[in-house]
């Protein structure tokens, strides 16, 4: 469904504030198609800036162009990927009363007019960095959408290694092991001190326990 959005007219308007009207209205649009009105007239307008040789214009309908296809992979990326099968039907609440699902990710996308490619590019603009996508769509050449989805298909976030299961026989097994190499070397009238200060640090550490339990 096409929204009411209207970009000033390029004869009149007053580039850097109607950039940040844009801006503006773009971060708090809601809706997937409202975002793709957006760029689809963001290219227009920067269409029109190429061959009147507009630079200044033909940088701020790029960046709105850019942030707009952020905003849609946004709202796309809070959806949960679609997984095929059919559409989610509407469920009854404990009250009785019919609570429709959210349509997957796809589907989303499709209700609003974007093709599969351009879903993937959404999704890939909105993984760029915060930070970096700024300082790339602010620079003196902004970067382009594809510039953007390239990047973010490399940015990726990186997995944290998982821990190891721990084993408290295991662990015990490992540091009796430890102690049997070096037990034939301690003179036999030291082993009884050996053993207590074991027996010590065994008291210590469960204490430690108790209290970290408290």
């Amino acid at each position: 469904m096409s929204s009411n959005l209207t970009i000033p007219s390029v004869a009149h308007a007053k580039l850097p504030k109607a950039y940040e009207a844009a801006r503006v209205a773009i971060e708090k649009c809601a809706r997937i198609d409202e975002c793709k009105d957006w760029a689809d007239k963001s290219a227009a307008m920067a269409s029109y800036a190429k061959q009147s040789q507009d630079k200044t214009l033909f940088d701020h309908a790029v960046r709105i162009q850019a942030r707009a296809i952020k905003r849609c992979g946004e709202l796309l990326a809070a959806m949960q990927p679609s997984t095929g099968g059919r559409p989610p039907a509407a469920k009854k609440t404990r009250e009785g009363a019919a609570r429709v699902l959210s349509p997957g990710r796809t589907a989303a996308a499709k209700d609003a007019g974007l093709s599969e490619h351009q879903k993937k590019t959404a999704l890939r603009v909105a993984a760029v960095p915060a930070e970096k996508f700024e300082a790339l769509v602010e620079a003196p050449k902004p970067a382009t959408v594809t510039a953007l989805a390239e990047i973010g298909t490399r940015t990726k976030p990186k997995r944290q290694p998982e821990s190891p299961t721990f084993d408290p026989d295991l662990a015990f097994i490992e540091v009796r092991r430890v102690i049997d190499k070096q037990w034939d070397r301690f003179p036999s009238r030291y082993r009884p001190r050996f053993i207590h200060l074991l027996r010590q640090m065994a008291t210590e550490f469960e204490q430690g326990e108790s209290n970290g339990a408290n």
